[in-house]
């Protein structure tokens, strides 16, 4: 197995370029990767998915460290009596393309509007909620911008139209 001397056939992904074309950019710079990675007979799971955030470029790897992009375990629905069996786990190539092209086609970000900030030096995106007090970031992306340390807080803070409040860790400033 030998990787192809040339892979400038693949460009960085450009994440800072329109928002509106994200989705179908994404996509086909997906398709690149994996007419890619079969021209250059790679097969291994660890190395796709390491070729793929190398070529990715620098942005694309602060994003992806930002997403949970745990594998998840293949379910399979059947019908008649119960069968032991064991079902492979999504390879970790196959849960960062998921979840990238979960992020990049909108299907977590739907129509909303989309800012880009920097927190601490790294630069991070948000749904812009013109409505709400309060900016929740997950945990992965507190660790990912090595986010200042956690002041306990007894806000309360409640999704849209929901009576039960968000678990937190604490509060900070930025």
């Amino acid at each position: 197995m030998e990787l192809l001397k040339d892979s400038s056939c693949v460009q960085s992904f450009d994440i800072d370029g329109e928002k509106a074309t994200l989705g179908t950019r994404w996509l086909e710079y997906m398709e690149d990767i994996d007419i890619y990675l079969e021209a250059a007979n790679i097969n291994d799971e660890g190395r796709k998915k390491a070729i793929m955030l190398h070529l990715g470029g620098q942005a694309l790897r602060r994003v992806a460290k930002t997403l949970d992009c745990t594998p998840r375990a293949e379910v399979q629905a059947q019908v008649g009596p119960p069968v032991v069996a064991a079902v492979p786990a999504e390879s970790p190539y196959a849960a960062l393309k998921r979840v990238l092209t979960q992020a990049h086609s909108g299907s977590l970000y739907g129509v909303y509007p989309v800012v880009t900030v920097e927190l601490f030096g790294e630069k991070c995106e948000f749904l812009l909620d013109t409505g709400s007090n309060s900016t929740i970031v997950s945990q992965r992306v507190y660790r990912a911008i090595n986010g200042p340390f956690l002041r306990s807080t007894s806000k309360r803070i409640f999704p849209f139209s929901q009576s039960t409040p968000v678990k937190h860790d604490g509060s900070f400033s930025a």
